[in-house]
């Protein structure tokens, strides 16, 4: 699909937005003069584009100066703000009502917008306190205080000198506050729900290694003692970056980290892995992205959800520089590198990610023309198109899901962890947690496949289920209900299979008024838990079924297969059925040769 963005004009600066729908990708552009410089590299889930409301709003300096830009149909037509900001080459738009200009020696300077509203801005310029800085990172407290992280600029090779953190509001900026006095060489500020900052920063440690450390504060003003999320990085002293990195905040004070390294290529790779910034106890191990083969650079990273993160990077292939994206999966998997450039003849570059509309990724880069004199701004927003992705981990692809909101909770199911659907051979199957945890691993399975027969005196309804509820209290209560695609019987039980006790009938269930559903209550490590163990966690493989009458004649259907009912599309494996896949082939050819015959 991206082979079908048009090339932009050469040596004419546009801002463009590609807005997903359906299956193809809509096209929308700015005219803008001229843009000769962009923000910096901004880690973490900051980007130079943000939302308010039904707005979008972003900033670039051209030859007319810093201005903001506004949008209020996802980037069909766009607006312009000129903002106060003489020889500034660098704006950031942090909301519609403050943004942060700076330049090669010009003094960072606060632009509000009281009023929210496209032509309000106001330029507040205060005393610096720095004589020499570098700015590596902006973002702005829930009072809205702006804090930088900044750089005392030094001599050597691919680092910068000491860190510190500067805050400032319209009143004036605070002295600078010392965070690291190493020789850093990227950082970025990570900003949590719980209102804790966390500092993350690059570090040379010899001549070769690196490491990668963070600190904490709740105030800017008090930093705790550094701690390693990463040590022996390799970054050898003549390339042509050092160790970069990106980082967002995950739930309950965790961190999402992606960085570059030289660790097992000849050219930089991209690493990630996430942590506790309280303990420094790392959640998941240190993985390798998807690697197309040569340098890597400028990351930036954006939390879709617990254990979710998408990572964006700038890749050199040959002589040209594209933009990459990658997911990494609730299951510690990640997705197949995303191609956002796809155009070979531009070098782009300083990528950012964040959520923007519906969940959907927005994704912002810059494009430097040919010849190279010139810019233009690129932003493309929709989802990552790789099938097998399970954004919410539930264990249901996105395309089973995506587009559905059948819990009416706001939350399209394809990103909601408490919601489930898929489409059975019998209609649509939907499971919803009514209170605690998280669902995963949902499969429809045979009984072969279990290595169990279907219980016996019973007449089994649709497919055997097999699901996880996670991150579930300790020996708490979860109540689980499913709806089903045609109605149940009265009598209609569900049945738990137990390793040790085989089948039994549960207790505590509630059949639908109309038949259409029932509500199960579970508890972790006993009734309805196959692992028997207050661990946070339960197991739940079940069955519906009918008691059938002594010496009646009715087929146990679910004797040797139960996937003649209405179950998911997945087997035992969790992959894909081959009919879903042929199908989706089929789709997938039909509207490309209706694209080409357009």
């Amino acid at each position: 699909m991206f082979q079908w963005i048009k090339r932009l004009t050469v040596g004419l600066g546009i801002l463009c937005c590609f807005q997903v729908s359906a299956m193809a990708w809509e096209q929308y552009a700015l005219p803008q003069t001229s843009v000769t410089s962009m923000t910096a590299h901004y880690g973490g889930s900051k980007a130079p584009l943000v939302r308010s409301g039904l707005n979008i709003v972003t900033g670039a300096v051209s030859d007319l100066g810093a201005q903001v830009f506004w949008s209020s149909d996802d980037g069909v037509n766009w607006q312009a703000d000129a903002l106060n900001a003489p020889s500034a080459s660098q704006v950031v738009v942090l909301s519609d009502q403050l943004a942060v200009s700076w330049g090669l020696g010009v003094a960072p300077r606060l632009h509000t917008n009281p009023s929210a509203i496209p032509g309000g801005w106001i330029s507040t310029p205060q005393a610096w306190p720095l004589a020499s800085w570098n700015i590596l990172d902006v973002d702005v407290s829930a009072s809205g205080d702006v804090w930088l992280l900044v750089t005392i600029p030094d001599v050597g090779h691919l680092s910068e000198g000491a860190l510190y953190l500067v805050r400032g509001n319209t009143s004036g900026w605070v002295a600078p506050v010392s965070i690291s006095q190493g020789s850093v060489g990227d950082a970025t500020l990570v900003k949590h729900a719980s209102g804790l900052w966390t500092a993350v920063w690059s570090e040379r440690d010899t001549l070769t290694t690196w490491k990668v450390a963070f600190s904490n504060s709740s105030d800017g003003a008090t930093w705790t003692t550094a701690m390693n999320a990463v040590t022996g990085v390799v970054a050898p002293p003549t390339q042509e970056a050092g160790v970069q990195i990106a980082a967002d905040a995950l739930p309950s004070e965790g961190l999402a980290l992606a960085f570059t390294g030289w660790e097992s290529a000849p050219h930089s790779q991209l690493w990630s892995k996430s942590i506790d910034v309280n303990s420094g106890t790392v959640l998941t191990p240190k993985t390798l992205l998807p690697d197309a083969g040569d340098m890597v650079y400028q990351p930036s990273l954006v939390v879709l959800g617990a254990s979710r993160w998408a990572v964006v990077w700038q890749q050199k292939k040959e002589i040209d520089h594209e933009i990459l994206m990658a997911e990494h999966r609730s299951n510690g998997t990640w997705s197949n590198a995303l191609n956002m450039s796809v155009d070979p003849w531009h070098v782009d570059r300083d990528p950012h990610v964040g959520i923007g509309a519906s969940h959907e990724l927005v994704v912002v880069f810059t494009r430097r023309m040919i010849p190279d004199v010139q810019e233009s701004y690129i932003m493309v927003e929709g989802n990552i198109t790789d099938v097998s992705l399970d954004s919410d981990g539930d264990g249901i692809p996105n395309a089973e899901e995506r587009g559905l909101d059948l819990d009416a909770n706001g939350v399209d199911d394809a990103y909601s962890s408490i919601t489930a659907t898929w489409l059975g051979m019998d209609g649509r199957y939907t499971m919803q947690l009514l209170g605690g945890g998280n669902l995963a691993d949902i499969q429809a399975v045979r009984f072969d496949d279990m290595g169990v027969l279907a219980p016996s005196g019973h007449q089994v309804v649709g497919n055997m289920f097999s699901f996880q509820i996670i991150n579930v209290t300790v020996g708490g209560t979860a109540q689980v209900h499913i709806s089903v695609p045609t109605m149940l019987s009265a009598d209609v039980k569900w049945m738990k299979w137990n390793n040790g006790n085989g089948w039994t009938e549960a207790s505590g269930t509630v059949v639908d008024a109309d038949g259409m559903g029932m509500t199960i209550s579970l508890v972790d490590g006993g009734m309805g838990d196959e692992d028997g163990i207050a661990n946070g966690q339960i197991l739940d493989p079940a069955v519906f079924a009918t008691p059938q009458a002594a010496g009646s004649s009715g087929a146990n259907s679910g004797a040797s297969s139960a996937a003649s009912g209405g179950g998911c599309v997945m087997s035992a494996s969790n992959s894909f059925d081959p009919i879903f896949i042929l199908l989706l082939l089929v789709s997938l050819l039909g509207v490309i040769r209706k694209s080409y015959h357009d």
